[in-house]
């Protein structure tokens, strides 16, 4: 037998949790066609030694529905050891949407997932080339796309297509119930993985009304997620006030879906112990026996910004930590559309000095403690670098350092902000809680404030190597055999003779997150951070 692929002396770590092993792998027509001792020849051969070999991995959690049909590599994530991607999540995509209401679908994904329009726009083009879901994912197919691609239909555009302007206004009728449903089942037949929703508070879509599912009510839900579990689907909820454990439960009961919720962060609702009162209730449905999954992150969530636009620091991170927001201070900055006018306004001695007293509060400093300069041009050594500790070597309050660097670099400087899921212990308590899936890359969606791509290597790298809260075997089954299994995904997820050749080779040693990088290459000439793996010595690490 002649093979395309032979990679030979890695440490084989399956997917199934069980101890690696030394073996080669032989790959023919895309299926594993052995594993142990191969001797056929091989088109192409990899010397794995000093490497794990492992099943390609699966990320739940995108936003990619729009960057596939322009990117089918699916950068980032495919530079990190991606191969399969479920697309369509918390309700929000670009299908079914009627022509005359594609718009509105951007300036959606604009609102509640940080997408640029006139990047979406340069990128889709005038004619999207598609209405409804199984038109979406028939060109999604055929763009050819270097990874899996899995879809969930989303909730709002479903509701749109069938109610028009009155989905982010009211209830459903019985009869728009109905026709939601037939939709949908038309959809999972044409491949749709599932059902995704969404009803969280801060969700607001096109001119500033709430995204259309959450005007939904219990009846809704329950027909969707029972004509999804009547073809096996996954029901995808992003949770929210009113909108949580229980009410899953409540679907649940009425109709036996399978149920992956988002999302499950340390420090969630702006309370130091917000995810332990979701993770009770969760731990009691998962030990009851539901079917039902938390997606958590290995990653602090942070957001990158400039002054230019500042609305995550003034808006949304103050919101999301219990803060006051600065409307009033920033309203000036806000009326002005013109970046000249802006740094004259952030020069001003009256500015710096209110900006520092509404930031001099408890609730502040810890958002100061978790501000880093993420890039300030020609000062590469600044890169990381804590702003509170900036400030305190000039003897300036933060809020003063973050406008002396912006001012200085006209504006381009960048800060990053931890928000949430900062502390590690209660991190390490969720990513080893039964029943969580490792997850929430949010690939496509907020390009310019993060990149959360990253995950996967993160947890090989921080959590295995450098923490050791997980072992090499049960984080490759985090990120392969465990989603697999939940999804239904039978032909990938482990490493077994006659599954999908997706495979990812890596070492254990080295692999890390890489280097953060701001890039000009998305369509329209749209900005985006990414993460490139670069190669680094091997550790030294030494047992305590």
């Amino acid at each position: 037998m002649s093979l395309d692929l032979k990679i030979t002396n890695g440490l084989v770590i399956d997917g199934t949790g069980k101890q690696g092993f030394r073996a080669d792998v032989g790959i023919a027509d895309g299926k594993i066609v052995k594993i142990g001792d191969v001797d056929e020849s091989a088109t192409t051969e990899i010397d794995a030694s000093g490497r794990v070999v492992a099943p390609g991995f699966i990320d739940i959690h995108t936003h990619l529905d729009a960057q596939l049909l322009w990117d089918p590599m699916a950068s980032v994530s495919s530079w990190h050891g991606i191969t399969s991607v479920v697309v369509g999540n918390c309700g929000f995509g670009f299908a079914p949407t009627r022509p005359e209401d594609r718009e509105m679908a951007m300036k959606t994904l604009e609102n509640v997932e940080g997408m640029d329009v006139a990047c979406l726009k340069a990128g889709l083009g005038e004619d999207w080339g598609f209405v409804t879901w199984p038109e979406y994912f028939a060109k999604v197919k055929a763009s050819n796309p270097a990874v899996n691609v899995d879809a969930f239909v989303p909730h709002s555009p479903l509701r749109l297509f069938v109610m028009g302007d009155a989905a982010s206004k009211r209830a459903a009728t019985p009869e728009e119930i109905q026709a939601m449903v037939d939709l949908l089942s038309e959809s999972l037949d044409a491949g749709a993985v599932g059902f995704s929703t969404s009803m969280h508070a801060g969700h607001l879509g096109a001119n500033g009304l709430p995204i259309p599912s959450r005007l939904a009510e219990m009846d809704e839900f329950i027909a969707l997620a029972k004509v999804t579990a009547e073809r096996d689907g996954i029901f995808m909820a992003g949770i929210g006030r009113g909108f949580s454990v229980e009410q899953l439960r409540e679907i649940y009961d009425a109709t036996g879906v399978r149920i992956t919720f988002a999302s499950m962060t340390a420090g969630m609702g702006g309370r130091p112990d917000g995810h332990r009162r979701v993770l009770a209730k969760f731990g009691q449905a998962f030990n009851d026996g539901l079917p039902i999954q938390a997606q958590v992150s290995c990653l602090p969530i942070t957001s990158v910004f400039n002054l230019a636009e500042p609305m995550p620091l003034t808006h949304t991170a103050p919101a999301g930590m219990k803060a006051n927001t600065l409307e009033e201070e920033f309203n000036e900055v806000f009326l002005e559309d013109d970046r000249e006018a802006r740094l004259a306004i952030y020069a001003r001695p009256d500015f710096a000095e209110r900006f520092a007293k509404a930031t001099d509060s408890e609730k502040w400093h810890q958002m100061w403690d978790g501000m880093r300069v993420a890039y300030m041009p020609d000062q590469p050594e600044l890169a990381q670098k804590s702003l509170k500790e900036y400030a305190e070597e000039h003897g300036l309050h933060p809020a003063e350092a973050m406008l002396k660097l912006a001012i200085e670099s006209k504006l381009a400087a960048r800060f990053s902000l931890e928000l949430i899921n900062t502390d590690e212990d209660e991190v390490a308590l969720l990513l080893t809680y039964p029943g969580t899936q490792v997850a929430l890359s949010d690939a496509g969606a907020h390009v310019s404030q993060l990149c959360d791509q990253c995950f996967s290597t993160r947890l090989l790298g921080h959590w295995v190597r450098e923490k050791e809260v997980v072992t090499l075997e049960r984080a490759v089954q985090m990120l392969t055999g465990d989603p697999a299994k939940f999804f239904g995904f039978d032909d990938r997820g482990t490493l077994a003779v006659g599954k999908q050749a997706d495979v990812v080779v890596f070492d254990p040693e080295t692999v890390a997150v890489g280097t953060r990088e701001f890039r000009h290459d998305l369509p329209g000439n749209s900005e985006r951070i990414v993460n490139r793996q670069q190669k680094k010595e091997k550790s030294q690490k030494k047992k305590t």
